[in-house]
């Protein structure tokens, strides 16, 4: 990055959200700004749910030297905190924000927090860089700002998807370039909040509204540069099966208005692997710069993780690793299936699923490892028996997921696509098979590898916009599972994935490097902080 000149201290705050992924890709990009200069300091600012996850993944960031570590602060909102400076009958803009943020957003303003919420800087913020489900931040920063008297401190929106991603998103369009303002004919969520509330009206239950509102799509088939043609219900293929808080359904739909508040707006995007995106949604943005910085990979932490080099394990980790190690001294090297769905997403309304799975596995008799981190995970105990007796599978609550990928008994990986998956999985170099529940999964489910669509829910006969039908049957459903583990066994189209994950990878080192992501992160650098 570029060398900016800071003549007194600078700090930032970026506002996380609780999801891994989301939690990863925040840390990253804030250790990466980071890095830019040894006057930078970074708050890292979260709830009392995400908490012990911030502290946790910061720990891993082995490599930080203990001065840099005195430059990063991580601080947890209070829920009945309360600004000193509002009236009594102020209320606080939270949309999905925690209350209690806006009293610890002010301690920092006002730099007087080192008693009240433990701020060691003691330096007003220069920016705020904020999760998409954080959305009400600028709002509180601007009510705050308002009463304080203080300066404009500007917010950026970070949405850790490729740029792509976000134009199904988009329910409007301002084009600046033809004038024309209207609907986009890239969004596959326009709608969704209206059929919920027109179901909810009829009768139907909350659950059942929500899920009869994302399956009910208007089947409109969307084309974009760069992407496979897909309907609209594609964007959301397992809302039946996961059973979706309610609430997800407003909340999904004003991601595609929330930019409106801010002052930037940063995606994971790499120009040069989707430049049309990138050009259309500066258009989308209008006047809202648009900062397209990569994906972060970490890779001091990558290599720090890598088993040939980790010599510290908890008795847990061990026993996983010492799996991989004898699957590879009886199978030999990349012949053991990586499993993980993430730390949300599990089949709750149709458990057959991970039977299916396990079954399909088991009779190719390919050895895997199976993480079933997801809070609601529901696995059959005759099911973890089964694979117990046949010596060939491990079924475990968590793995560490970077030491795994880069083990050399594994062959392939298995994800629900959740954006730190995906990432890892490009480091890795490491093909995939790809089961996207919901939002930008299906985007990022288009890496080097094979894609399940059988296992698709609630879509008994629908088509699919590369072509077939969704049958929904055991059958189809073991067919094409049997046929994603033909191909990533066998070794041409195994290698062939592999060498399209390291260009991807090469690309995106390189775009950090020197080419369009590095561009973006500079243009942060210079318009905010120098």
């Amino acid at each position: 990055m570029i060398a900016i000149a800071m003549a007194e201290p600078v700090h930032i705050v970026a506002f996380t959200s609780a999801g891994w992924g989301h939690i990863i890709s925040l840390l990253q990009l804030s250790l990466s700004l980071l890095g830019s200069h040894d006057r930078l300091h970074v708050t890292i600012l979260c709830t009392a749910e995400s908490h012990t996850k911030v502290l946790k993944q910061l720990d891993r960031h082995r490599h930080l030297s203990p001065e840099v570590r005195r430059r990063v602060q991580v601080l947890c909102t209070k829920e009945e905190a309360r600004p000193a400076c509002v009236p009594e009958d102020w209320v606080e803009p939270t949309a999905v924000n925690a209350p209690g943020a806006a009293a610890i957003l002010e301690d920092l303003i006002l730099v007087k927090g080192n008693g009240a919420v433990g701020d060691r800087f003691r330096i007003t913020p220069r920016i705020i860089i904020y999760d998409l489900f954080q959305s009400a931040t600028p709002l509180t920063i601007r009510a705050l700002e308002e009463i304080l008297g203080v300066p404009h401190i500007p917010c950026l929106y970070l949405t850790p998807v490729p740029t792509s991603i976000m134009l199904r998103f988009a329910p409007t369009y301002s084009s600046p370039s033809s004038r024309t303002t209207g609907r986009s004919e890239w969004d596959s969520y326009t709608g969704i909040s209206d059929r919920f509330d027109r179901f909810k009206a009829q009768g139907m239950p909350d659950e059942e509204a929500f899920i009869a509102a994302w399956q009910n799509a208007e089947r409109k088939l969307i084309v974009a540069p760069g992407l496979p043609p897909m309907y609209d219900y594609e964007y959301h293929p397992q809302v039946w099966a996961q059973s979706w808080p309610p609430g997800m359904t407003k909340r999904i739909e004003a991601i595609g208005e929330d930019y409106k508040n801010a002052d930037g707006y940063i995606t994971f995007g790499v120009r040069e692997l989707e430049p049309w995106d990138n050009d259309v949604f500066q258009e989308v943005l209008g006047s809202i710069p648009l900062y397209p910085v990569g994906a972060q990979l970490g890779n001091d932490v990558w290599a720090d993780d890598h088993p040939a080099v980790r010599t510290s394990y908890s008795e847990d980790e061990r026993k996983v690793i010492d799996f991989l190690d004898q699957m590879q001294a009886e199978r030999g090297q990349r012949s053991v299936a990586f499993v993980s769905l993430g730390s949300v997403c599990w089949p709750i309304r149709r458990p057959e699923l991970i039977q299916y799975l396990v079954e399909s596995l088991l009779a190719a008799d390919i050895p895997f490892l199976f993480a079933t981190a997801s809070r609601f995970t529901q696995l059959d105990q005759d099911l973890r028996t089964k694979v117990e007796a046949g010596g060939k599978g491990m079924i475990v609550p968590w793995v560490p997921q970077n030491t795994v990928l880069q083990h050399p008994a594994v062959r392939f990986f298995l994800t629900h696509c959740g954006s730190g998956s995906v990432v890892e999985a490009i480091t890795a170099e490491m093909p995939i098979v790809a089961w996207p529940y919901v939002g930008d999964q299906t985007i990022w489910a288009r890496q080097p590898g094979v894609e399940l669509h059988q296992v698709k829910s609630g879509m008994r006969g629908k088509p699919l916009g590369i072509g077939g039908l969704v049958e929904e049957t055991e059958a189809a459903i073991k067919r094409e599972m049997a046929e994603a583990w033909g191909a990533m066994m066998n070794d041409q189209r195994y290698e062939g994935f592999k060498t399209e994950m390291r260009e991807i990878k090469r690309i995106v080192g390189a775009s950090a490097q020197c080419g369009e992501s590095r561009k973006a992160m500079d243009r942060i650098l210079q318009k905010y902080l120098s």
